[in-house]
């Protein structure tokens, strides 16, 4: 069932009014580092010792190269709350765009439904005097057109229920696709006298691909995870 426009219209407007409240923001992850100094006597040489620091870094990517920012540990809270609220930008615009889509569609169907009776008459009449006027071979041949349509929205429709897939958070067109491989790979791998071995390339876009889906984070803990697994193992 489709939504109203009333209700698409409402939320429209209470995402403008949320948009105007969004405050200073900046895109990037917050990345917490130690480092090790080698040395033997250091504390950090002991087992269990994180190292030295942390230093906290800034990871944010600027025309399609990935880049550094050190931040001072008095700045760390506030970039921190900078950085979520560029989150809650994105996510804003994200559903603001889907309203705005699903208002226009909705206003569509709206229009074509006012019109359908009136145009309705007049198609009824045009087939008909097709009928009348013969044609056996044609009709034949579109009736056969008709029937493969019937039937692949009948066996796929499953597949068509793209509200429900939109309101999942699926993707129901190829842009999103088409977009990463240009933004993505092409962006990274395709650049003046860059050559790749397939390893090389797939280990630098599953990198730049944690970093752009704002999940830097989340590798570094996963790799320092397994490395004191392999360590105690």
């Amino acid at each position: 069932m489709s939504t109203p426009i009333s209700e698409l219209e409402a939320r429209r407007d209470r995402l403008r009014e949320e948009l105007g409240t969004v405050g200073d923001l900046r895109p990037g992850t917050l990345v917490e580092r130690f480092r090790k100094c080698g040395k033997p006597t250091c504390h950090c040489a002991r087992e269990g010792d994180p190292g030295h620091g942390p230093v906290w870094t800034l990871v944010f990517n600027a025309r399609g190269r990935s880049k550094t920012r050190v931040i001072p540990p008095e700045a760390v809270e506030r970039t921190r709350a900078q950085v979520a609220e560029y989150r809650r930008l994105r996510a804003l615009t994200t559903e603001l765009v889907e309203v705005s889509e699903g208002l226009c569609h909705a206003r569509l169907a709206a229009g074509r439904d006012a019109g359908g009776a009136a145009k309705k008459g007049l198609r009824g009449g045009r087939c008909g005097a097709a009928r009348r006027r013969g044609g056996g071979a044609d009709r034949a041949g579109h009736c056969d057109e008709a029937r493969k349509g019937h039937g692949y929205f009948a066996d796929n429709r499953a597949r068509m229920d793209y509200p429900a897939f939109r309101a999942a958070g699926l993707c129901i067109g190829s842009g999103v696709v088409e977009g990463a491989c240009r933004n993505l790979v092409c962006g990274r791998l395709k650049r003046i006298g860059m050559r790749w071995t397939v390893a090389g390339a797939e280990a630098i876009l599953a990198l730049r691909s944690c970093i752009v889906s704002d999940r830097f984070d989340g590798f570094w803990q996963r790799r320092a995870a397994r490395k004191r697994h392999s360590s105690h193992n």
